[in-house]
């Protein structure tokens, strides 16, 4: 099996048919391709019984959970692919095709970590938003906008754990983790996902820079002082935006 699609969710049915749909028109969709999890957080607005329901779906956990990494480590418990990704409920392939371009590459092995653009919903209309070079110095000024989670493909074997730690960012001091084991990636030039930013962060957005800055200082006090003005600017800028 060459891929682990894992989904987590709570209370979100609406915007969970939309992702498990994506799945679900899929054209590289063999049994041998991939495999689906859904890891819900029980749930009690009807998303139970549509989990359950659903033949796409080839795994799923269904209880209370710590919080949202809590969920993804569930999921990575669980997976089997050689290639990891994560789809969160109201994030979906751009089109049926997504995964088939991905993984029909004949170099694709060769790589830990595959990732791309993705396609973002803003209050004046959609857009395109193209990654960066997956570099420490692009994480500690940009932090998550250097790729876009749910746009990225990791080799199962070098995935580890998500800290508990934090609420919000566990993401980010993932990617700090992924920096010091991945030996080569690919960046591909087509967008993946439509990507939702209007989660759980923008609501708690002063957390969410609190978090930043907690991670980023913890890796390198010298580069957290530098990077403070652009990393404060850029996260007030987009939670103040998202809150208009």
């Amino acid at each position: 099996m060459k891929l682990s699609i894992i989904t987590v969710h709570y209370n979100n049915k609406f915007n969970l048919i939309k992702t498990i749909d994506s799945v679900k028109k899929q054209t590289w969709k063999s049994n041998i391709d991939y495999e689906y999890i859904v890891i819900d957080g029980l749930s009690n607005d009807g998303s139970i019984d549509l989990i359950k329901s659903e033949k796409v779906i080839t795994k799923y956990v269904i209880e209370k959970d710590k919080g949202i990494y809590d969920a993804m480590n569930k999921g990575i418990d669980l997976a089997k692919g050689e290639f990891l990704t994560f789809l969160n409920a109201g994030d979906y392939y751009l089109n049926e095709k997504i995964l088939e371009k991905i993984f029909n590459q004949s170099n694709i092995m060769e790589y830990d970590l595959v990732y791309g653009p993705v396609i973002v919903q803003r209050k004046k209309g959609k857009k395109l938003y193209i990654p960066k070079k997956f570099t420490k110095f692009n994480l500690y000024f940009w932090g998550t906008r250097t790729v876009c989670h749910q746009a990225m493909f990791i080799k199962q074997k070098i995935v580890g754990k998500y800290s508990n730690n934090y609420e919000l960012k566990g993401e980010l001091e993932w990617y700090f983790y992924l920096i010091n084991i991945i030996k080569n990636y690919k960046i591909v030039n087509f967008p993946i996902v439509f990507y939702d930013p209007n989660g759980i962060g923008v609501k708690k957005w002063k957390k969410n820079i609190i978090e930043i800055l907690h991670v980023v200082f913890s890796k390198n006090i010298i580069m957290g002082l530098l990077s403070l003005p652009l990393l404060l600017l850029t996260v007030i800028r987009k939670s103040l935006n998202n809150k208009k």
